[in-house]
C-alpha cells in the first residue's frame, strides 16, 4: 500500500478538515458523557441482585426532566453536589405518603406493597415515617444486609439525578 493512500485513509483529502471534525466529536463526546449520560460505577452490595459490585454503566440525567418518578423507578442520588459521587437505590415512596417496613413487608399508607425485584428473605422492620412534599423514600434492593447498616430514606427531589441505564 503506498504512502499517500494510507495517508488518504487515516486522515483524507484535508489534514484541517479531519482535525476540525476530530474536535468538534471530542467537544460533542465530552459534553455528552459528562453532562447527559454521566458513566458509573456500582460499588457495594446494595442493589444486589439488580446491579452487582463493579458493574459498570450510565446515569440518563434528562429522563425525570421529560418523565415523573413513580413508585419501583431505579434512581442516582447526589451525594453532595455534582456527579462524582452517586447512590443507586429504588424508589418505594412518594411525596405525601407514610412508610413503614413490617416483617419484611413494605407498607404504604398501612397497606402492604408488592414488590417484585427483591429476591431475598428479609425480615426489616422500620416504624412509619411520613414523606414530605417533594421527597421520596428510597432503598437499595438487597434487603437481606441489616436494616441499620443500609443507606435508606428520604431523599429530596434536587438530590435525584438521573435513571440508570444498563
Amino acid at each position: 500500500m503506498s504512502k499517500e493512500l494510507l495517508q488518504k485513509i487515516i486522515i483524507g483529502e484535508s489534514i484541517k478538515r479531519t482535525l476540525i471534525r476530530a474536535v468538534i466529536i471530542a467537544v460533542f463526546c465530552f459534553v455528552l458523557f459528562r453532562f447527559f449520560l454521566v458513566p458509573i460505577r456500582i460499588w457495594g452490595i446494595s442493589m444486589e441482585p439488580t446491579y452487582h459490585d463493579g458493574s459498570v454503566g450510565f446515569v440518563n440525567t434528562l429522563y425525570y426532566k421529560f418523565h415523573d418518578l413513580k413508585r419501583g423507578d431505579l434512581v442516582a442520588i447526589a451525594i453532595g453536589s455534582g456527579y462524582k459521587y452517586m447512590y443507586l437505590k429504588r424508589v418505594v415512596g412518594l411525596p405525601g405518603e407514610k412508610i413503614s417496613f413490617k416483617n419484611g413487608a413494605l407498607f404504604i399508607d398501612k397497606e402492604e406493597v408488592y414488590e417484585p425485584y427483591i429476591k431475598c428473605e428479609w425480615n426489616w422492620d422500620m416504624e412509619e415515617v411520613s414523606i414530605g412534599e417533594n421527597e421520596y423514600f428510597v432503598v437499595g434492593d438487597n434487603r437481606s444486609v441489616p436494616i441499620e447498616t443500609h443507606v435508606k430514606g428520604r431523599v429530596n427531589e434536587n438530590k435525584i439525578r438521573g435513571k440508570p441505564l444498563w
